[in-house]
């Protein structure tokens, strides 16, 4: 699958990763090639600027996400259906570095969508159904 990356924003993390609804760490590897702003309709760039529109914004907390295409996952990103993964809850492995935002990673919600399409018109109604779709 190639969703728009560049073979130089190729990334890889090595560690352990607290999932959130558990309190111990596991083990955990994650490789791929983060996706371009151009490719990415979900950006940290995106939301931000959402949030400062909105009269609901403080003025303090910005997001720090990146979409990215993963091509390798290991332990608890494997085994996890989580597909977004909070930089917080990764503690990197010597010689590995740390997430530099949390990370969404798109193959993984895609196959999230296929699995769950056939329920979401009787879930969010048709309307909703058509605007996820376009």
């Amino acid at each position: 699958m190639n969703l728009g990356r560049t073979e130089a924003a190729a990334f890889q993390y090595v560690g352990t990763y607290r999932h959130q609804s558990r309190r111990e760490e596991s083990a955990a590897a994650l490789a791929g090639c983060w996706l371009t702003e151009q490719h990415a309709r979900l950006s940290a760039v995106r939301i931000n600027q959402a949030l400062r529109r909105s009269s609901l914004w403080q003025g303090s907390a910005l997001v720090r996400l990146r979409a990215a295409e993963v091509h390798r996952r290991d332990g608890v990103f494997a085994t996890a259906d989580d597909a977004l993964y909070y930089r917080r809850f990764f503690n990197p492995a010597a010689g590995s570095d740390p997430m530099p935002a949390d990370i969404l990673d798109v193959p993984k919600l895609l196959d999230h969508w296929v699995r769950r399409r056939p329920h979401a018109v009787r879930v969010l109604g048709r309307d909703a159904y058509q605007l996820l779709e376009e």
